[in-house]
């Protein structure tokens, strides 16, 4: 399977957003203020993948706008989305959550004491 079908896929499982626009395909989520924002994109012809920017970049607060996201499933979605790129660990916790949206949503008072986060221990 490719890796836009296999992004769909993912974005399904976790309620995501997933749009395909000529060579790329995009993760999409909403932000605090009910936008919907570009978050992660795969560029079938460059054969890589960017990442918009953590939580904090993109007013995302997932804590905030996706209270079903557990610290277990953001762990287990970053696991994924390394597996849909058939890579390990390449997709860091830290460079899609926040620090502070980590904390709140681990409920956890540093995300850097956290081995989860600051290790990508997944």
């Amino acid at each position: 399977m490719e890796i836009s079908m296999k992004m769909k896929k993912l974005a399904e499982e976790y309620g995501f957003q997933a749009r395909t626009s000529g060579n790329t395909t995009a993760l999409f989520c909403k932000d605090t203020d009910g936008h919907v924002c570009r978050w992660i994109t795969y560029d079938q012809k460059k054969a890589c993948c960017t990442i918009a920017g953590n939580t904090d970049h993109l007013n995302l607060w997932f804590c905030k706008t996706r209270p079903d996201l557990t610290p277990e499933r953001i762990i287990r979605f970053v696991k994924d989305l390394n597996a849909v790129f058939e890579t390990e660990n390449a997709i860091l916790l830290r460079n899609l959550i926040d620090p502070e949206d980590w904390q709140e949503i681990a409920g956890i008072r540093d995300a850097y004491e956290d081995d989860r986060y600051r290790l990508n221990k997944i």
